[in-house]
């Protein structure tokens, strides 16, 4: 996936979990974030990614909550 469209948090979440099972998160290096955030998120290695990950499957189990309403408010301090 990569630098490519945001579509959804639970899609997101897929494809990097794909990246990591193939080995493609060594070349891919950053993936798009919508929502709020709407940035693109780059990584230097595999602790980066995972905490990365983290943070994407959180927000995809909160897109799946009933009620979701797209908005969610990120805040970093240096972390995902």
């Amino acid at each position: 996936m990569g630098t490519g469209a945001f579509t959804s948090w639970t899609d997101l979440a897929a494809a990097m979990r794909d990246d990591l099972a193939s080995g493609n998160f060594r070349t891919v290096k950053s993936y798009t974030l919508g929502g709020l955030i709407n940035q693109t998120v780059s990584y230097r290695d595999l602790t980066e990614f995972l905490a990365l990950l983290a943070f994407v499957e959180r927000r995809a189990s909160e897109e799946a909550l009933p009620g979701f309403t797209g908005q969610i408010i990120a805040v970093s301090a240096g972390n995902y």
